[in-house]
């Protein structure tokens, strides 16, 4: 059977046009699910970030306040603290700014300070003194000059010590 020309033409004509159509609306569609995506991740990126921050402020708080305990609780007063090892998966580290003469009268700084997705953050949080000490331990709590820094990551599970030395707070690996 023999088909006439004319319906041959329209027949493709409706073919090239439903192609083209399909192309379309997968295109719309795929372009959607991609927009769709993007701003799902952006949202999750955000609420990752405000989680870590808000861990780094309960971390920075919860350490001021272990050192207020001791600073308190008076000379020969020692306790053990255990240190989250990272925030949320990141690993961090805690500066602690103290002042080498005992005259100063003024607050410290708890720092927590963490790489996010966002570059270096940090959180801060005040303390009852600026006289501290620390007993150094490779990797896990060194000193640089007006600072204490302690690298929880560097030492998984180990306590660190804080104590009471006539006034001075004192930092050791437990």
């Amino acid at each position: 059977m023999l088909i006439p020309d004319e319906f041959m033409e329209v027949a493709v004509g409706k073919l090239g046009q439903a192609a083209v159509e399909f192309f379309a609306y997968a295109s719309f569609f795929l372009f959607v699910v991609l927009v769709a995506t993007a701003v799902f991740l952006q949202i999750q990126q955000q609420e990752l970030s405000k989680a870590e921050t808000a861990f780094a402020q309960e971390t920075a708080y919860e350490f001021a306040d272990q050192i207020h305990t001791t600073f308190i609780a008076g000379s020969g007063f020692r306790q053990s603290v255990s240190l989250p090892q990272s925030i949320l998966g990141r690993p961090y580290q805690i500066k602690i700014s103290r002042s080498g003469s005992p005259n100063v009268r003024e607050t410290g700084m708890v720092y927590v300070e963490w790489k996010g997705a966002g570059g270096q953050l940090s959180f801060s949080a005040p303390t009852v003194t600026t006289a501290y000490d620390a007993t150094t331990h490779a990797g896990f709590i060194n000193v640089s000059g007006d600072f204490i820094i302690i690298n929880p990551a560097s030492y998984p599970g180990v306590k660190l010590n804080i104590s009471n030395e006539n006034g001075r707070i004192r930092f050791s690996r437990g």
